[in-house]
């Protein structure tokens, strides 16, 4: 088991990105049901495809949904 992580933070902090800088990260998401339990997801210029594993009754070509969730959650 790792070790707990401590984060220490001094000054002020500014969890605001900028207007120039906010312009610049939203892009658009679509989610397009493939076949089964696969779909394509369409962010910006990047295509994932999404599946659950065969026991969920999917082709295991891609990561969960629930994966990609605790992926962006963890980034």
């Amino acid at each position: 088991m790792r070790p707990p992580v401590t984060i220490e933070v001094r000054g002020p902090v500014e969890a605001r990105p900028s207007q120039a800088q906010e312009d610049n990260m939203a892009r658009g998401v679509t989610v397009q049901w493939v076949t089964g339990m696969k779909a394509e997801a369409t962010v910006g210029p990047h295509r994932v495809i999404l599946d659950a594993p065969p026991e969920a009754g999917g082709g295991d070509e891609g990561p969960s949904p629930a994966e990609m969730l605790l992926g962006a959650i963890g980034a």
